[in-house]
């Protein structure tokens, strides 16, 4: 659903010239080599689906479809709409990008979590 609702944004956004049109992927890498990007995100997808481990499942389906949300675009426009934008952080972004940033810093969060009832112990030498 949320990818439904970024396309629609990027596309509504688009048309009024609100925002940066972005033909790299993160933090504008790639960019100029609009033939590249869509490749690159179609691997991480396909890798994050191979690794796919169900105590990771929220990070992993986060960055799954935050990918597939900027790789509809990148095949149909050659770059995808970036329309949020906050002072503080000075770049530019979209619904997509967010999905991608929680799920990488939710996936992070699961794998240094320690399971149930287990309780953090210091190495002996």
């Amino acid at each position: 659903m949320t990818v439904l609702v970024d396309v629609f944004l990027q596309s509504y956004f688009g048309s009024r010239g609100w925002g940066v049109f972005n033909e790299g992927i993160s933090f504008g890498l790639f960019a100029g080599n609009n033939y590249l990007s869509p490749f690159v995100y179609l691997f991480l997808i396909i890798w994050l689906t191979l690794i796919y481990q169900k105590n990771k499942r929220w990070g992993i389906l986060s960055v799954i479809w935050g990918g597939i949300g900027n790789l509809l675009p990148r095949f149909f426009m050659g770059g995808v709409w970036d329309y949020l934008y906050f002072p503080i952080l000075v770049f530019w972004f979209n619904l997509s990008d967010v999905l991608i940033t929680v799920g990488v810093v939710w996936y992070l969060w699961s794998e240094t979590r320690l399971p149930d009832g287990q309780v953090p112990r210091l190495r002996s030498k």
